[in-house]
Formats: structure tokens, sequence, C-alpha cells
């Protein structure tokens, strides 16, 4: 039983652990010698509806941060999703494991009319 909180305690620090480096650690790309700041892997307008993603009309610098920042925002949106889905699936490992087992219960006694 003991395995079992901590499979689950761990899990959810992970899942905890990997939306916090989702939400603020900000990636960055280089472009002609450049430093071009990315974001982060989740962005404000996946949490809170109403926030803009991008300018409507972006001119042609816009666009090539864009193109350079793509593959590093797509990285790091893989990484911190796979390991919320890890903790979520040691999480709930180690939540099935704290159930008491089903029908190894007592033992019904038949009612008597």
């Amino acid at each position: 039983m003991g395995w079992a909180k901590v499979a689950l305690v761990s899990g959810v620090l992970v899942v905890l652990g990997a939306f916090g480096v989702g939400t603020e650690v900000s990636r960055s790309a280089t472009m002609a010698d450049h430093v071009q700041h990315c974001g982060s892997a989740i962005s404000a307008s996946w949490l809170v509806s109403g926030t803009p993603e991008v300018t409507t009309h972006p001119d042609a610098e816009e666009r090539a941060a864009a193109a350079a920042c793509a593959p590093v925002i797509r990285q790091s949106q893989l990484l911190v999703l796979t390991a919320i889905g890890l903790g979520g699936l040691l999480a709930v490992l180690g939540a099935t494991a704290l159930r008491p087992p089903v029908g190894l219960g007592r033992p019904r006694q038949p009612a008597h009319a």
C-alpha cells in the first residue's frame, strides 16, 4: 500500500509541476543571430477565453518570428503534455491500487423470511 500512496502523490506532483513549467517557462529561438522570445508551451489563450493568440494582420517580421518559434513551441508542448499525461497515469495507477479489491469482502448472508 505504501507504494500506491507514493505513486498517487508523485503523479499529482508531476502533473502540477509540468503544468507550472508549461505556463511559466518562456522558450526562445535564434534567427539571424537575434534571439526571438517565443513564449510558453501553454499559452494564455488555452487557459482564459477571449485572450488573443496572435495579431490579425501580421507583418513579414512577425511571420518570420512565428516560423522560427513554431518548432520550438511544438517540441515544448509535446514534452509538457507528455509529462502531464504520464503524471496523470501514475496518479491513476496509485489511486486504483489504493481502492479495496471488489468482491473479496465478507460473504453476504441470505435473507431469512
